[in-house]
């Protein structure tokens, strides 16, 4: 049953290939949930995204969701590139893991917010090494630093400094190594 699920996983990959700005080798993505404006996407050599994943990115010339050599996505978590979110080399993303650089409007107060739509509100940049705990939420205009840990249930709305450890809601550094 393993090897069935992983032949599945690799010609679903082959098949997406050509949808992508582009796709290095060695690309693995599971069931997704949602996938808008593939087009939109860069994508490294040896990237793997685990079931349930949830990409949602605006059309664009060029890529609104860059993610590096290495990285590994893990199940059930969404990302929102409406303009610009980076993943760097080698970031560990655990399950469930939320990452927008939008956000849903809410001036008008005559309308409900599900009819105003969302906008892009600041690019996010989550750089080499990093590592985002299970349940992790990246809001917008967020830098994680190079070989950062945000733990678990972690909100994350102000930059994470190199070689920290940022923790709760909302995050704070909690250790520099």
């Amino acid at each position: 049953m393993f090897i069935f699920r992983k032949l599945l996983k690799q010609l679903r990959s082959l098949f997406l290939r050509g949808f992508f700005y582009s796709c290095g080798e060695r690309f693995e993505i599971g069931r997704l949930q949602y996938l808008s404006e593939p087009k939109s996407i860069s994508i490294g050599n040896d990237v793997s995204i685990a079931d349930g994943a949830n990409i949602n990115c605006k059309p664009s010339i060029e890529p609104t969701l860059m993610i590096g050599n290495g990285v590994r996505i893990g199940r059930d978590v969404q990302i929102n590139a409406y303009n610009s979110v980076v993943i760097e080399d080698n970031v560990l993303f655990a399950d469930r893991v939320y990452v927008s650089d939008a956000s849903h409007n809410y001036n008008d107060k005559g309308n409900p917010i599900i009819k105003q739509g969302t906008d892009f509100v600041d690019s996010i940049k989550i750089s080499s090494g990093a590592w985002l705990g299970i349940n992790t939420v990246i809001l917008p205009g967020v830098t994680i630093g190079k070989n950062a840990v945000i733990a678990a249930n972690s909100v994350v709305r102000d930059d994470v400094p190199d070689f920290a450890i940022a923790s709760g809601v909302p995050a704070k550094i909690v250790k520099n190594y």
